[in-house]
């Protein structure tokens, strides 16, 4: 196999070709103005050219989740460690079974997995209602849904860059999402990390549309509560997606904290930094007066924050209403709390990944109250034992089996390939003998797919072919995980380009904006050209950042917040082609002898 910074290479290349190629573009005025809107009032024409893009992408969109399913039809298999608990378990609920003491253990031990036992529930009725007699029909019927999470994340993403950013941006990110979705077996497996998938890029939309402005209270207020109820939905689901929600209440409680602020600084003619002088105050300001401005920006924001509050309640009750008909009772002295993950988050064996000795230390407590105690001074000891030196390595290594795996820990959970080893024993391939003796010989987690040599056998049909690629270490599988590689390494490159300073050279745009008078911009201080979704964006992915830093991490987790990486990678190469536009900007000033005005 090709190293990372060899699979690296053409990504960034083809960064640099973009770079090269727009830094020299201008934004129209109308562009910089009001992103996608301004652009397609330009015209009746300019109107049917964006709306046929938009109707092409929302085609081939579909168009991709229909081979994916049909993809997913001809791979499938059924997987071990928690998925298939959580589908025989679905499957039980389903035929009005019993559930035996152990499985309710489980639920409670793991109670975020409730909503989820409940999706796979009604996968499973409708699989039932379909003639199904196996809960494997019940798990395809998962997958499926997890293909519409899949082509809902890409029309989100799409939607939310073309609002941010510009058309241009929208496709590639639309591109990149679909390229790694289609290369990703992840939607095969019924289970969390696929079904949020399209939280993020969702979240991102309805924030976009709640703070645009020239829309109706209505319509924002609903898009805000929107907002809220898939921010909640995600977390009961996915907790990891929680993190743009968090990020964006955070946000807008900074914005309404600036907007009192700067309110206050121009009634007093004391704006501070950045401020602006009271003989230079907008006509918005000197005609409505800087009070009542500042009120009204001040409710803009109270009230988007009390409309996401109100979906994050409805959520919470939908929720908690699905979760109770499952008539597993929450036990909160036996759920694992937040100490646990994070001790298990310092363990040297599987750097930071799950580990079986750790669980078992946390059960070994029955009291909630022990078992936190417990697990804090394990990770306090652990933490001791690393030092400072010591715990750079751990958390570089932890950092390295997270965030440079484009297979998003593909195979690496405990009886993995389970429905597969099932099939080999039925079919006579092998013995249950030469099964066990291969997955003891591979329990090393760095090497997860080795024992596949001994089941082996495929058919040679279309089938076989994918499942030598997806569960091999031989050529074909050696160049899917390298093309996963490729995709997802630029990706990761271009995040860190998100937090680059912004333009320096739209002066002209900032004091067109602030002699409108129809935003109080300058009283909340928002940048004209974006809106404050990109801000939240770079929030939550810090928020992820540390959560997989201190806590109990994989690269799996990242799988289903694969949106907001490539949203913010867009806003990173939005910023560089900015930042080299600059540069070529005062460069050709610098050369015709004369200091660069800026635009």
């Amino acid at each position: 196999m090709l190293p990372n910074i060899i699979l690296v290479l053409p990504g960034l290349m083809g960064v640099a070709a973009w770079v090269w190629a727009f830094s020299g573009v201008h934004r129209s005025a109308p562009q910089a103005a009001g992103g996608a809107d301004a652009r397609l009032r330009g015209g009746d024409g300019g109107e049917r050219h964006g709306c046929g893009v938009v109707r092409l992408i929302v085609i081939l969109t579909f168009a991709f989740a229909a081979v994916q399913a049909w993809l997913v039809s001809v791979y499938r298999f059924s997987t071990g460690w928690d998925v298939r608990l959580v589908s025989e378990t679905a499957w039980q609920l389903a035929q009005g079974m019993r559930l035996d003491e152990g499985t309710v253990t489980y639920f409670q031990i793991y109670p975020n997995n409730l909503l989820l036992l409940w999706v796979s529930t009604a996968c499973m009725r409708l699989a039932i209602a379909l003639g199904a007699t196996t809960f494997a029909s019940g798990e395809m019927v998962f997958a499926l849904v997890n293909c519409l999470s899949q082509a809902v994340a890409a029309l989100a993403l799409y939607a939310t860059l073309d609002r941010l950013l510009d058309r241009r941006y929208a496709l590639v990110g639309w591109v990149t999402l679909e390229a790694i979705c289609l290369l990703s077996p992840w939607v095969s497996i019924p289970y969390s990390d696929a079904l949020a998938l399209a939280v993020p890029p969702l979240m991102a939309w309805c924030y976009v549309k709640a703070s645009e402005g020239g829309r109706g209270a209505a319509q924002s207020a609903c898009t805000a509560a929107a907002c809220g109820f898939v921010g909640v939905i995600g977390y009961r689901i996915k907790p990891q997606t929680s993190f743009l929600l968090i990020a964006i209440g955070l946000v807008e409680l900074l914005m309404l904290v600036s907007a009192v602020v700067r309110g206050l600084g121009l009634a007093t003619g004391r704006s501070g930094r950045g401020g602006v002088e009271p003989l230079r105050r907008p006509p918005a300001v000197r005609r409505e007066g800087v009070p009542h401005l500042a009120r009204r920006v001040a409710a803009r924001h109270v009230g988007r924050l009390a409309c996401i509050a109100v979906g994050c309640l409805c959520a919470l009750t939908v929720t908690g209403a699905a979760a109770a008909s499952l008539g597993i009772p929450e036990n909160e002295q036996q759920a694992l709390g937040p100490a646990h993950f994070l001790m298990m988050g310092t363990n040297d064996v599987s750097d930071g990944g799950y580990l079986t000795d750790d669980v078992a230390y946390s059960l070994s407590y029955d009291n909630k109250d022990e078992r936190t105690h417990a697990d804090l001074s394990r990770w306090a000891e652990r933490m001791e034992a690393y030092g400072p030196t010591g715990f750079i390595g751990h958390s570089m290594r932890k950092a390295l089996s997270t965030y440079a795996d484009g297979a998003f820990s593909w195979g690496a959970e405990g009886g993995f390939y389970k429905g597969l080893e099932e099939e080999a024993v039925e079919s006579g391939r092998v013995t249950e003998e030469e099964v066990e003796a291969a997955d003891a010989a591979a329990s090393d987690a760095s090497h997860p797919i080795d024992r596949y040599a001994v089941v082996g056998g495929y058919t040679h049909d279309l089938r076989g072919l994918i499942l030598s690629v997806i569960t091999s270490i031989s050529k074909r599988g050696a160049v899917w995980w390298m093309l996963g590689q490729a995709l997802w390494l630029p990706v990761l490159a271009l995040v860190t380009c998100a937090a680059l300073p912004g333009s320096r050279m739209r002066g002209r745009d900032r004091a067109r904006h602030l002699s409108s008078a129809e935003d109080g911009a300058v009283v909340s201080g928002r940048d004209p050209d974006m809106s404050l979704t990109p801000l939240a964006l770079i929030v939550a992915m810090l928020g992820l950042v540390v959560f997989e830093f201190f806590f109990e991490a994989r690269a799996r987790y990242l799988y289903s917040s694969l949106g907001l990486f490539v949203m913010l990678a867009m806003v990173g190469l939005d910023n560089l082609t900015r930042l080299v536009r600059e540069r070529r900007a005062l460069t050709q000033h610098a050369a015709a002898g004369s200091s660069p005005r800026h635009q």
